[in-house]
């Protein structure tokens, strides 16, 4: 019988703000990096727990998915006031990892902290991976 395991990366990388779009290129882009990043709500042992008690592990086995590591890669942004938005899967590996991954990530509306600027709130694209794995 196979068995399923959660890894849970957390991956801060670069975003960017965009401040306004050409109609077939990007006119202006300020990237912003800002002294503080957005985060969960209860901290990363809150959002394992989450995970835990809400992710579907088992979705790689029950889609017929071989051995290995599945690694979902999403970004959404944070906005002022924590909550999630525009939802983009950057890489899915298959067998439904990457709808379930969306999914949790929209459960987490208005659970996180916004990233901060000057001292000020701001809307920021976070970027989360999750990994499934499967022996």
């Amino acid at each position: 019988m196979k068995k399923i395991f959660l890894l849970l990366f957390i991956v801060l990388i670069s975003s960017t703000s965009v401040t306004s779009f050409g109609q077939t290129t990007l006119d202006t882009v300020n990237v912003v990096k800002p002294e503080k990043y957005p985060g969960y709500k209860t901290g990363l042992n809150g959002w394992t727990d989450f995970l835990v008690k809400n992710l579907d592990r088992d979705l790689p086995v029950k889609e017929g998915a071989p051995a290995g590591r599945y690694t979902v890669l999403a970004s959404f942004v944070v906005d002022s006031v924590g909550k999630v938005s525009d939802i983009m899967i950057d890489h899915d590996p298959g067998y439904n990892t990457a709808k379930e991954v969306k999914r949790i990530i929209a459960l987490t509306d208005k659970r996180w902290t916004p990233a901060y600027s000057n001292g000020r709130p701001i809307s920021y694209r976070h970027r989360q991976s999750i990994t499934f794995v499967v022996n």
